[in-house]
Order: C-alpha cells, then structure tokens, then sequence
C-alpha cells in the first residue's frame, strides 16, 4: 500500500512460496523487477543500479542455480518515464542472453 516496501513480515510470509516456484519451474532465467525482489531473492544488499544489467545467479541450498537477472520495477518507470531506456536496454541483454541459452522465443524445446 502506498508503493511502501514490505515489512520483514510480510517478505518472511511470501519468500518461502517465491522460492518454491522457482524450484518447480526452473527457468533459465529469472527475471527480478525492483530492489526489494531483487535484494531478496539474491540474499544481497546491492543497490538496483548496481545489479541491473548483470549476469547473476539465484541460487539455494539443494536447488539447482538458476540464471537472474535485474531491471527497474514497472512503477519505478511510470514515475520516471526516461528510465524506460534503461529497461529497454535490459530487456534485449535478458533476450540475448536467452539466445545464448537457447531457449529465446520461438528456440525449439
């Protein structure tokens, strides 16, 4: 409410149901919008500018790693339309990167 983050609470009460689905799909890539998601399913601390744009890893104990990567939260850029560019820029690197993985768009399976 507000566009305020989450409470500790309320991450402790969500993570365990992100962090299954996740485990049950196994992406190839895991695509996290906004700090807080980010921050917290990479257990990190890093700033959004700081981690968008990079290759990462999610990782947890008895799961296999899974690719990640960062980009601005969708509110962010209503607020900040100039930014778009920004996300613009990610979405392609994310895109290439699935190419690398062969599984972009229209990869056969």
């Amino acid at each position: 409410p507000g566009n305020r983050d989450p409470t500790q609470g309320e991450i402790a009460a969500c993570l365990p149901f992100a962090e299954r689905l996740v485990a049950l799909a196994r992406p190839k890539l895991l695509i996290l919008a906004g700090k807080v998601t980010a921050q917290t399913m990479l257990q990190r601390n890093d700033s959004i500018s700081r981690m968008r744009g990079r290759r990462l890893i999610y990782h947890r104990d008895g799961q296999q790693p899974v690719n990640a990567m960062v980009m601005l939260h969708p509110a962010y850029l209503l607020r900040r339309p100039l930014e778009k560019r920004l996300a613009w820029a990610d979405l392609l690197a994310m895109e290439a990167w699935l190419e690398e993985l062969n599984a972009a768009r229209g990869a056969p399976s």
